[in-house]
């Protein structure tokens, strides 16, 4: 065969378009991969060979069926070889390069306007003591997830009308598409309302890492909160995986402040006034010392006589504290309260019964 010009182009046209592949493939996967892989697994990847072969491997595959394609038809003429395509690019290739345009733009501004506007929200919607870390990472997880999607909705729109461009009847695969969506959100409605809840959670900052809460029935502390699930730890180190969509209610117990409660039971025998004078001396002396004094935000003191028990007057202490330092505090309060109590000859009544026999006298 001689290989004049006219021979040469074809082929050369073939290893453009396969070197263009080539690109575009390791584009794609690279895309693809960091989207569903860990940074670890995703930096594997990228040192990998797999990186460079499968691209590879596609522009080859590509460059070989133009190859073929361009020795089937090498008997004929160069130019009605390629009017039929040079024709098609002229009509629906305008159409089409509009389309990817637009696309390219729209994914642009995406990336640009979701952001800061979703940073402005949740700046907005959370509690003014939450770090500036914490607002960040939440906003930064939204926006990831409100791009993807509006990305995957750009995608499918560009494709569909490339198609159609193509001369492919897109009738049936709207209809498949749809299908396929209502099977898919039927059987995913779980996962649905883990996605929306958890949007719901990040946005209005019900809880944030590090924070201690009850939710679905579990306490723990908050090791990490995404849009699909929560995942708290309690006091026993047993880690809890919560999805989002079982969160109903949620408590936060460490939200601005904290608080001292508890309820110290005295003899029927005691001066009353005493005993709440002795105590309201030691919440003040414990708000005062050096270790706990930037604990503490108000001193405990006695707010009521709270309850008359069975064996028992119980008295009710309240206190505010810096959050997650309620316990701490309230460990310290009970340890000062019996020393102060045994100091005052202060009895701290056990469950007794006294039987009386009917007779008054007795």
């Amino acid at each position: 065969m001689n290989f004049d010009l006219l021979n040469i182009i074809p082929l050369v046209i073939a290893v453009v378009i396969g070197i263009a592949a080539f690109f575009f493939s390791m584009f794609l996967l690279s895309k693809l991969f960091k989207r569903f892989m860990t940074e670890d697994e995703y930096a594997k990847f990228k040192s990998s060979t797999t990186n460079i072969f499968i691209p590879l491997l596609i522009s080859l595959i590509i460059i070989f069926i133009l190859y073929i394609f361009y020795q089937e038809h090498a008997e004929e003429n160069y130019q009605s070889l390629f009017e039929p395509v040079t024709s098609w690019l002229l009509q629906q290739g305008v159409t089409i390069l509009l389309v990817t345009v637009i696309a390219l733009v729209l994914n642009m501004l995406l990336n640009v306007t979701i952001p800061p506007m979703i940073h402005n929200i949740t700046s907005m919607r959370s509690e003014q003591d939450s770090s500036q870390i914490e607002i960040d990472k939440r906003s930064g997880m939204l926006s990831g997830f409100l791009i993807h999607i509006g990305q995957g909705i750009i995608i499918i729109i560009a494709i569909f009308i490339v198609l159609s461009k193509c001369g492919i009847d897109i009738a049936p695969m709207l209809a498949g598409a749809g299908v396929v969506g209502l099977a898919v959100g039927l059987g995913a409605q779980k996962l649905t309302g883990d996605v929306i809840n958890g949007i719901c959670i990040m946005l209005d900052d019900y809880y944030s890492v590090g924070d201690v809460v009850k939710i679905a029935g579990t306490s723990g502390l908050v090791e990490e909160v995404n849009i699909r699930r929560t995942i708290l730890r309690d006091m026993d180190g047993i880690v809890h995986i919560i999805p989002n969509s079982e969160i109903r209610v949620a408590s936060n117990l460490t939200r601005n402040w904290s608080r001292v409660n508890i309820n110290i039971p005295v003899s029927y025998n005691e001066d009353i006034d005493n005993v709440i004078a002795v105590l309201n001396k030691v919440g003040l002396q414990l708000a005062k010392d050096e270790q706990f004094k930037d604990s503490i935000i108000t001193a405990p003191q006695v707010l009521r006589v709270d309850n008359f028990a069975d064996s028992a007057i119980e008295v009710k202490m309240l206190g505010d504290t810096k959050p997650m330092k309620q316990w701490e505090v309230t460990g310290e309060l009970r340890k000062r309260v019996k020393k102060a109590f045994d100091e005052e000859h202060i009895e701290i009544p056990w469950p007794h019964i006294k039987i009386y026999s009917g007779d008054k006298n007795s």
